[in-house]
């Protein structure tokens, strides 16, 4: 998708004759809608749908993410947790909703938390009424939708269907693109959490029913854990930016924003923007190693932004060679699975959301009768949940929001969409075109169209490893500024997902 220059249309609607639609009626936003990014088509829709009507982007990310729990069930299904990022430039408030994945009392599984950190990004930013925000979802599950390439791709990945319990397999097994998926028990559940809201899930008569289902598959889910899951709100963590600052989720909600807070810090430090795109590339596989030691040593307490720090691990950077490999290696279970969103309104309110299961499909088991995939329980911190928001804090406007996801490289690819953006000038299409790498303890990993980068690092003495993808990222970026007039804003879905990106006039 090009650049999109979204303008006000009041000029034509002004003409137009009959009643003007109510808030909460599609269409009632004449002009400017803002902008949506979502790894599945139904839900981007669904949540331009609450634009137009007059939705917040916390009422749009509200929508999205109930959807994409219907629509992905392996990655985001309600059994999932997470994190999101609300900007409210009304409110004066920036802050992170931290519902990331907590294990069980016994250990094995995942608590769902997405119902309820959903809830609470509601309680802070929504307008819309709850249950019309709950609506599209419910439907998707009652009457199905004809399956998209990002819910095959969802089902279908890694081992496929191998890792859903035998009972819960029909459901979804020689599934094709274009056929209907219908979850009655998932519609049930999504209209009995609409009509009592979140709570039902944690403390009322839906939790019962899932503790209990649960317990019957020898699962250790207890009533106890729904009730004490309770999502926190935290100040995330900022990072000077130019005129404005990158706002990053701090632990405990994952490690994946603290990675990309250190990384940033490092390429700034060392020159990035000056650097050839060779150098760059040189650049982005030290800096990295460099970050990830950082966090991985880093104790609890200690400053994740350190002007000091950055800036001997910046100098100590040889521009010229490779430098020495340290042992480090992220836990494989860090590395989860995971999808996400971007929203961003009329008013210049954003959200950034990712979301995990923590394994495909978490568990593989339903509790019998809600639909709901029960996550495994998390045996280390992810670094899969990576999004940013870039804003102004001062004129409280809206720049750019980034959901990195999907494995060990969500926090650096969304960092160097950021950089490509706006640093660079670099449309999205480009951005996030571009071949990505990682680097750890090992080889430095290339995706297979990386030739230059492969070519100007092994001059520089890096040994190199081809892999098939590495992360996703959804990206919106509003070079202008949101409010304005006439915002210009680019939007763009990773062409690694089969996600959708709607800007809507």
């Amino acid at each position: 998708m090009p650049r999109v220059l979204l303008v006000s249309m009041l000029a034509l609607t002004g003409c137009s004759s009959g009643p003007r639609p109510t808030i909460g009626t599609q269409g009632f936003i004449a002009g400017f809608l803002g902008g949506v990014v979502a790894d599945e088509p139904n839900a981007a829709i669904i949540g331009r749908d609450v634009l137009s009507a007059g939705g917040s982007a916390a009422d749009a990310a509200v929508a999205i993410g109930f959807a994409q729990a219907v629509t992905l069930p392996a990655s985001a299904g309600l059994g999932s947790a997470g994190v999101c990022l609300l900007f409210d430039p009304a409110q004066r408030r920036l802050e992170t909703i931290d519902f990331s994945p907590k294990a069980s009392s016994g250990g094995r599984l995942g608590v769902p938390g997405l119902a309820r950190g959903l809830a609470v990004l509601h309680a802070r930013g929504g307008k819309l009424r709850w249950e019309a925000l709950l609506g599209p979802a419910e439907r998707l599950a009652r009457l199905g939708q004809p399956v998209s390439r990002a819910t095959l791709a969802d089902i279908t990945a890694e081992n496929g269907l191998s890792a859903v319990a035998p009972p819960f397999r029909p459901l979804f097994a020689g599934l094709t693109l274009g056929e209907p998926l219908i979850q009655p028990d998932l519609a049930v559940t999504l209209a009995r959490l609409r009509q009592a809201g979140a709570g039902d899930l944690y403390v009322g008569s839906l939790a019962r029913q899932v503790a209990d289902g649960v317990a019957a598959l020898q699962g250790d889910l207890t009533i106890d854990d729904l009730r004490a899951f309770i999502p926190q709100i935290t100040a995330p963590l900022l990072l000077p930016f130019g005129n404005e600052v990158v706002a990053m989720p701090a632990p405990p909600a994952g490690a994946g924003g603290a990675i990309a807070a250190q990384y940033l810090q490092i390429l700034l430090a060392a020159g990035w923007a000056d650097a050839t795109p060779e150098a760059r590339a040189h650049l982005n596989v030290e800096a990295l190693r460099r970050a990830l030691g950082a966090e991985l040593s880093r104790r609890d307490g200690e400053a994740i932004i350190d002007a000091a720090r950055t800036r001997a691990l910046a100098a100590g950077i040889d521009r010229a060679r490779a430098g020495a490999v340290e042992p480090l290696q992220l836990p494989d279970a860090a590395t989860m699975p995971s999808a996400g969103f971007v929203v961003v309104d009329s008013n210049g309110a954003a959200v950034a959301c990712t979301v995990t299961m923590v394994r495909r499909f978490g568990t593989g088991i339903q509790a019998p009768g809600t639909g709901v995939f029960i996550a495994a329980g998390p045996q280390a911190t992810s670094v899969s949940l990576a999004p940013l928001l870039l804003v102004n804090t001062r004129t409280y406007r809206f720049f750019g929001a980034f959901a990195g996801m999907e494995g060990r490289a969500a926090a650096p690819a969304a960092v160097l969409a950021l950089l490509g953006s706006i640093t660079e000038g670099r449309t999205l299409e480009v951005v996030l075109s571009r071949p990505r790498l990682f680097a750890a303890g090992g080889p430095v990993e290339l995706e297979p169209e990386a030739i230059d980068s492969a070519a100007a690092l092994e001059d520089r003495g890096h040994q190199l490893q081809r892999v098939p993808q590495l992360g996703r990222v959804q990206a919106l970026v509003c070079a202008t500024g949101v409010p304005i007039r006439a915002p210009v804003c680019d939007l763009r879905a990773d062409p690694r997902s089969a996600g959708l990106a709607v800007g809507a006039q």
